[in-house]
């Protein structure tokens, strides 16, 4: 590459694979280029100059490396710049970058599965790993076994509810209540009984 590296293909959406807070892209590598992936924030109105993210990496075995670039924020939206730099002449020279925007997803489904609570929605519908934010879409929550939402009514009792239904939304899931917790033991009763004039109390009831 006399006159400097070659650039690198470019990004398709097929390359990422996208979670809530990081992303794989799988690059393919020429022998004797080391490649740099740089990702620039978003602002709300232009993306940053100063890159979050500055990673490098040589040619792998098959010739495509899969790089993952975790430590991202939810449902933000970034842009990663790929290059190529080769040393020509004891110079080292960098191709042009190739870009591509993507925005991260705002909810994953493993938040609710590590609170150890079931996701499902309607018609049996599969739950997907990620979500972006859609307050049209209602998750219902399923506690396990015999276990019931931590929620109690104006009296002070347990609901005794075993679901609860939650949305993403811009900022993650909706609030909900977990872990879920043990039903309240039965109040049971003791009714005394008298013999020969002594009292003593009798089985509960």
């Amino acid at each position: 590459f006399s006159q400097g590296p070659t650039k690198p293909k470019k990004i398709v959406g097929t390359a990422l694979t996208i979670t809530d807070n990081s992303f794989t892209i799988k690059v393919e590598t020429a022998e004797g280029l080391t490649y740099r992936i740089k990702v620039y924030d978003f602002d709300g109105t232009k993306y940053g100059t100063e890159a979050v993210q500055d990673i490098d990496f040589t040619k792998g075995a098959t010739g495509v490396v899969t790089k993952e670039i975790t430590g991202l924020k939810s449902n933000a939206r970034y842009r990663i710049a790929l290059t190529s730099e080769g040393v020509v002449g004891g110079e080292t020279l960098v191709s042009d970058p190739v870009t591509y925007a993507f925005i991260t997803y705002a909810c994953a489904k493993k938040q609710l599965t590590d609170a150890a609570v079931t996701p499902s929605l309607p018609n049996n519908e599969v739950v997907a790993d990620y979500y972006t934010p859609n307050s049209n879409v209602e998750f219902t929550l399923t506690c396990p076994g015999d276990l019931i939402v931590d929620e109690k009514d104006n009296a002070g009792g347990y609901t005794m509810k075993t679901t609860q239904t939650v949305t993403c939304t811009a900022t993650g899931w909706s609030t909900f209540k977990a872990p879920c917790v043990k039903k309240p033991a039965d109040l049971k009763c003791v009714v005394p009984t008298i013999d020969n004039g002594k009292v003593s109390p009798s089985t509960a009831i």
